[in-house]
């Protein structure tokens, strides 16, 4: 039978008279706490986290290998020239990879990775390598 004195979930009272229980004259504390926590996820990017990084992106070129190769035989049985279709293929693995890069670099540390200085160049060989496969794949 339940407790008639229960009152169901209640939480704890507060009796840490610590700095985080001491209350906000202004946003700048905040303000300043937030800047710190982005400041150290720029640079908290560990040793075992690249390494990982880097396996998947191996592992990922090793498939878009295959699938260059894929896409150059299906070219060639499409009646475009052997050595258009194997350029096309290069082109659409430098695609595919640049964008993997790009992906893998973002779930790595997206506050670091993110910034213009890796997005541009990334986004920059994307869009030529796509405009190059196009090209490259007529007859």
């Amino acid at each position: 039978m339940a407790d008639p004195n229960d009152k169901g979930f209640s939480l704890p009272t507060p009796t840490d008279t610590g700095p985080a229980s001491a209350p906000a004259d202004s946003g700048a504390g905040q303000l300043q706490n937030i800047q710190q926590q982005t400041a150290e996820g720029a640079t908290d990017t560990s040793s075992r986290d690249l390494l990982i990084a880097g396996g998947a992106l191996l592992v990922l070129a090793i498939a878009f290998f295959f699938a260059k190769n894929s896409y150059a035989n299906m070219l060639v049985g499409s009646k475009v020239p052997p050595r258009k279709a194997n350029a096309g293929g290069w082109w659409l693995y430098i695609l595919l990879l640049s964008l993997a890069a790009g992906g893998i670099l973002a779930a790595v540390n997206h506050v670091r990775f993110l910034s213009l200085a890796y997005a541009i160049p990334l986004s920059v060989i994307a869009v030529v390598s796509l405009i190059l496969t196009l090209i490259s794949s007529r007859r």
